[in-house]
């Protein structure tokens, strides 16, 4: 019998899980013992240490210490424990990230059911039997890529420490001439299921590559990006060094070729004198992973041809000018069409990675100034994002631009969904409760019940605060969700109604084209 821990804030939740462990049909209490609960990540910790459970289910959203929080401490202390997270529509970006780090499934809160919850279980009663080698060797591959994470991060300060953890993972790593490689893999045929296999495939592959050709180790850091850290001796002149480092690349792009089918490029970083400095080198490898801005992934060509201009006077105060006409006079195609003009300069221009990302800073901040007149932060648009990392993560410039052009309709859309900054601690209180419970039959009596005060205060202080009424403020940000999950999920549109609040269908449908000036068909087809 296998032992679980439920985590979540909610009791209700946890209690239904334990009734649908035993409910009629197949008995799943059968196979598995509840030992624990908590209510958040730091509570369950210590319960966690004394009871060893075979399967954590947690909640993602949590306070103290939320689910990916409490997934990096397992990951570190417990690897062998499953963890299956528990989620809603509006934690996409959440739940990719847990994912990625190794939960088994996740469940959507609202559509919990035996099924759903045997089914979970079943993954991860398969996964803690199965002893396979493939397993051991995915507990030996997340080992070596929270050590490499450490190195290229500047986690570890003296040379000692790294030698005796690279000797504890069975590696062959040196301390001197370090080399930090970007390897980006292509194969637009892989599914979800195989993507799994693919990584493991390609550790493999690129581990008995290093052991003949050079000191080294690689890791895979997301979807299609790996790291490999190199070491050269000293007796290695450079040129020594460069044919090396040409005949380990040969060989494992030809070998991934041969063996997987996936072609892969190579950005290295510059060569550095101790493994202490791997975080400059992997910094530098990054610098050449994204001058393929305008170059292509697997270009190394010069640029030629191209025109320079003054990266400061790209976006100029004639253009913040335009596009502040453009949010004053609700035109988002007067305002699309300065940020194209922006972006298409900004494309001549041929930057560096840090060159491009002060442009987008740039307009980001323009954008924001010409909102905030309409009491609109646009940095606050998305909950679920940091926007400003976001402009970090952009592959080219292309993207960069159709991401601005969504954030635009959403601004566009939003309209007062959104305040600046509440002056009055009640607004701020009732809003934080909204976005918590904006799904359920709530109204201006409920969310001031729920903070202390009387329902005719709070509508005053709604209006004097952000402008618009409670009512309004609540059906906006119903609809921005829905919009949300119209454009990031395959739910029915009656569905969305119900989890954003709306008990009729029809209802929403006429509320959602009054705010957005379409139809949630409508909105769906174009952003298809």
């Amino acid at each position: 019998m296998r032992k679980i821990m439920i985590i979540d804030d909610d009791f209700l939740v946890r209690s239904n899980i334990k009734v649908l462990l035993n409910a009629p049909g197949k008995n799943l209490a059968e196979n598995f013992l509840v030992v624990a609960e908590a209510s958040d990540g730091q509570e369950a910790i210590p319960l966690i240490e004394a009871t060893k459970p075979d399967i954590v289910i947690s909640d993602i959203r949590m306070p103290h210490m939320d689910g990916l929080e409490l997934q990096e401490y397992l990951n570190e202390k417990y690897p062998q424990i499953k963890m299956i997270m528990l989620s809603g529509y509006d934690d996409f970006d959440y739940v990719r990230r847990a994912l990625k780090n190794g939960a088994v499934d996740y469940m959507l809160k609202h559509k919990l059911n035996r099924d759903s919850l045997m089914d979970a279980m079943s993954l991860a009663l398969n996964q803690t039997e199965s002893k396979t080698e493939s397993e051991y060797h995915g507990n030996i591959f997340a080992l070596k890529r929270d050590f490499t994470m450490k190195l290229i991060t500047g986690c570890y300060m003296h040379a000692e420490e790294i030698t005796n953890r690279a000797k504890s993972l069975g590696l062959s790593l040196g301390t001197k001439n370090v080399m930090a490689v970007l390897m980006c893999v292509q194969n637009p045929n892989v599914n979800t299921t195989e993507a799994y296999l693919q990584e493991y495939s390609v550790l493999n592959i690129v581990d008995e590559i290093l052991q003949n050709i050079c000191k080294g180790i690689c890791c895979h850091i997301s979807d299609e990006k790996y790291v490999l850290l190199l070491t050269f001796d000293n007796i290695y002149s450079k040129n020594r060094q460069n044919e090396k480092y040409a005949a380990l690349c040969n060989r494992i792009s030809v070998c991934l070729k041969k063996y997987l089918n996936i072609n892969a490029s190579f950005y290295p970083g510059q060569t550095v004198s101790s493994i202490q400095q791997a975080r400059m080198s992997y910094n530098t490898a990054e610098d050449v992973y994204r001058s393929r801005y305008t170059a292509g992934i697997n270009s190394s060509q010069e640029r030629k041809n191209a025109k320079a201009f003054d990266i400061l006077a790209i976006f100029d105060a004639n253009q913040e000018k335009a596009l502040l006409a453009g949010v004053r006079e609700n035109s988002p195609k007067q305002v699309k069409a300065v940020i194209h003009d922006v972006f298409d300069l900004l494309l001549k221009c041929d930057p560096a990675e840090a060159e491009a990302q002060f442009v987008f800073m740039d307009v980001l901040s323009a954008l924001n100034r010409a909102w905030k007149e309409h009491n609109i932060d646009i940095t606050r648009l998305n909950e679920l994002t940091d926007i400003r990392k976001q402009l970090h993560s952009f592959n080219s410039i292309h993207e960069a631009e159709l991401w601005f052009s969504q954030l635009i309709e959403t601004a566009f859309a939003a309209k007062h969904t959104f305040s600046v900054y509440p002056n009055s601690v009640y607004v701020s209180q009732a809003i934080s409760y909204i976005r918590r419970h904006y799904s359920d039959d709530i109204s201006q009596s409920t969310v001031a019940e729920a903070i202390g005060i009387s329902p005719s205060y709070l509508s005053k202080q709604f209006k004097e605060d952000l402008g618009i009424g409670f009512a309004d403020y609540l059906c906006n940000h119903r609809i921005e969700k829905a919009m949300s999950m119209l454009k990031e999920s395959n739910v029915s549109n009656k569905d969305i109604a119900q989890m954003c609040g709306f008990s009729d269908d029809a209802y929403f449908s006429r509320v959602f084209k009054r705010t957005t000036g379409m139809t949630p068909k409508e909105y769906r087809k174009k952003k298809e």
